[in-house]
């Protein structure tokens, strides 16, 4: 064990206390506190905020081998770590909204009070732009001191949401939740050296800015929110018909190592799934009749092939009124590297666009430019009955070269935009419904860069 490192953790929340525990094991010499004096004392006497299985255990453990330090006084956490986990509650505030009062106290108070440079890691979550307001009064409080003292410590406050993992924060800190850590830049060398004793921490630390990491513990926890209104109603299908719902749910948790790759793979594709996903859910709410079981998660969740297609013809239509000359559109498969366009929403997308254009004079321009570098056999006999609005170009810069805007219907490997691709294209539009490029680097290049349904 690195007995040298050490961190604060300061709430001593369920949360934090999982977090200081499991720091305390990796070797990570843990002082923690609570701005309420007395939550620390109810520790001190091996009373728990909360139950979390392995919790006490954990906890006594690293009292034991004095690798966990409770300390009343928050000053000497503030004046002796240099990485300090904020895990305080967030109440909500008037408008019912995650309340950051309790945060923010706290680092204020670290960056008033701390001796040298801080990393504060906001392990909380009070909404999206948490970080980025924190870091605002850390740099007033940091403003105040240099005006008084003359100088000022660096405080730069990052983000390392929990992803939604009640019951489970000591297993998932150990060894099966993603470390999802925002900040601007690298992390922080102090922090990096702290979590380095996690386990397999390489390959579960994912590093992105600091709304990026909120937004996606956000996310998580609106989906397990879906997802367990979902599986009621999957318990009450199968306890109606009589189906042996552990033998189902075993299938499903193995087959989720399938559909993680698939959603990592493919974001937010109109092509997903083509109507085989419709098709079977219509199945399962028919199913869900026979025995008398309402179905509104999955009625709700609106997974018609028409209804993606049309919102998106609807969308894209749109989008290009008033644009004049070529449109260039790269990808249509659902995946990058296939050619299955079987029922593809794209496919049917394309044929919306392209109709009003079948009867054109052959010797006419184009409307729409294809580059599809592994699907154009197969979408070049899908569109048979519209192919005189498509012109199929055999690369990318063909594609682009005198377009009026950009659509992105499915991923390329390797497709990236480029000052060149800048000058080719007569007009800046760009929809990508894959997330196929990247925002920032877009608007540099001067493009109008625009997600599906994005206005």
């Amino acid at each position: 064990m690195n007995t040298e490192l050490t961190a604060g953790v300061v709430g001593m929340t369920v949360t934090g206390l999982a977090l200081a525990g499991v720091l305390a094991a990796s070797g990570v010499r843990v002082l923690a506190s609570d701005l309420d004096e007395e939550m620390v004392n109810v520790l001190v006497d091996e009373e728990l905020p909360g139950e979390e299985p392995g919790l006490g255990a954990l906890t006594r453990k690293g009292i034991a081998e004095k690798q966990l330090v409770l300390c009343p006084n928050l000053r000497r956490v503030i004046r002796e770590c240099p990485v300090i986990f904020v895990t305080c509650m967030t109440p909500p505030d008037d408008a019912e909204r995650p309340g950051m009062r309790f945060a923010t106290s706290i680092v204020r108070q670290i960056a008033s009070q701390c001796p040298e440079d801080r990393v504060v890691v906001l392990r909380l979550l009070a909404g999206i732009g948490t970080a980025e307001k924190c870091q605002v009064i850390v740099d007033e409080a940091l403003s105040q001191r240099q005006a008084d003292e003359g100088e000022a410590p660096t405080v730069r406050v990052v983000t390392m949401p929990a992803l939604y993992d009640d019951g489970m924060m000591i297993a998932s800190l150990k060894k099966d939740g993603a470390l999802a850590v925002g900040c601007d830049g690298d992390v922080p060398a102090a922090l990096a050296d702290v979590l380095a004793g996690l386990p397999d921490c390489k390959r579960r630390l994912k590093v992105t800015d600091t709304q990026t990491a909120e937004a996606a513990a956000l996310a998580a926890s609106v989906e397990y929110a879906v997802g367990d209104a979902l599986r009621r109603e999957m318990a009450a299908v199968f306890g109606a018909a009589g189906i042996q719902a552990d033998a189902a749910y075993d299938v499903l948790s193995a087959h989720r190592r399938v559909t993680r790759k698939l959603e990592a793979s493919h974001p937010l594709s109109p092509g997903y799934g083509g109507s085989r996903l419709s098709r079977e859910c219509k199945e399962w709410m028919a199913g869900a009749r026979d025995v008398s079981v309402k179905t509104p998660m999955v009625k709700g969740a609106d997974l018609s092939h028409d209804h993606t297609v049309q919102a998106t013809a609807r969308y894209l239509k749109k989008a290009l009124k008033g644009i004049k000359g070529p449109v260039a559109i790269a990808g249509l498969a659902y995946a990058p590297g296939t050619d299955d366009l079987r029922d593809s929403p794209s496919v049917e997308i394309l044929k919306i666009l392209g109709m009003p254009h079948a009867d054109i004079d052959p010797g006419d321009p184009k409307p729409y430019r294809l580059y599809l570098p592994t699907e154009g056999t197969q979408a070049s006999w899908r569109l048979f009955a519209c192919r005189d609005a498509f012109d199929f170009c055999d690369g990318f810069a063909k594609a682009t070269s005198g377009a009026s805007a950009l659509i992105v219907l499915g991923r390329i490997p390797g497709l990236r935009l480029s000052p060149a691709v800048k000058r080719r294209m007569h007009g800046n539009l760009i929809i990508d419904a894959v997330c196929q490029f990247d925002r920032q680097k877009a608007e540099d290049l001067g493009f109008d860069y625009r997600l599906l349904f994005e206005s």
